[in-house]
């Protein structure tokens, strides 16, 4: 094989495995960026949800707390009328019960 062909075939193979590993990564580095991108943007909707939530979850907790402190006051007020051994004892209750 002449001399020249044999230069040729060396200039190719050397120009498509350049190439080749150019392509590699080129994908690589692509791939890394898309991924980042998807973090940060999976990271901002979060932050976003969040903010758009925390009216709507601060308003369902103080209703929540509302409710739970109403019956709380509910179950304290009957077992105390349940255990009350006097008249007199459950009017001062309701005295004390609608001055709070």
């Amino acid at each position: 094989m002449p001399l020249s062909k044999q230069l040729h075939v060396l200039i190719s193979t050397l120009f498509l495995l350049i190439l080749t590993l150019n392509l590699i990564l080129s994908i690589k580095n692509i791939k890394d960026y898309l991924q980042g991108e998807a973090k940060i943007h999976a990271q901002n909707t979060a932050t976003s949800l969040g903010l758009l939530l925390t009216d709507s979850l601060e308003q369902i907790w103080d209703a929540a707390n509302e409710a739970l402190a109403n019956q709380i006051d509910t179950v304290l007020l009957a077992e105390n009328v349940h255990s009350a051994k006097d008249r007199d004892t459950l009017k001062n209750m309701s005295v004390l019960w609608t001055s709070l």
